[in-house]
């Protein structure tokens, strides 16, 4: 009786530890930048609805460096504080094409308009 509870306390610890291990190994490479990028990407595709070249809007996202409306610098891309200047891909919510990069403030207070569709959303 006590090998089996032994046994069983073993290998529920052993599991534990290959559990940990696997999510410390999973925030390592989230926080990586390759991990940062992959996570953008699909965050993107899949909650935001958005198509069509993503890699090149990332590397557009990544390199601007101010505002589309009002020109105040962007926070640094790998900054995980949410601030009013933080990076942001306006989007169409109807034709769901990106329209610009903005910061957070202009985001949801001002609205671009959309080159396909004409209107501000």
């Amino acid at each position: 009786m006590f090998f089996i509870q032994f046994l069983f306390l073993f290998t529920n610890y052993n599991m534990e530890k290959k559990i940990y291990k696997s999510s410390l190994k999973h925030r390592m490479w989230r926080h990586s930048q390759k991990g940062y990028k992959s996570h953008r990407i699909s965050n993107w595709k899949h909650n935001y609805e958005i198509f069509g070249d993503l890699e090149l809007f990332y590397q557009i996202w990544e390199t601007a460096e101010k505002c589309d409306v009002c020109e105040c610098l962007l926070n640094p891309i790998y900054n995980r504080q949410k601030t009013f200047n933080s990076r942001a891909l306006d989007h169409c919510h109807q034709c769901l094409i990106p329209k610009g990069i903005l910061c957070k403030d202009c985001n949801i207070h001002k609205k671009l308009k959309c080159p396909c569709c004409d209107e501000y959303n």
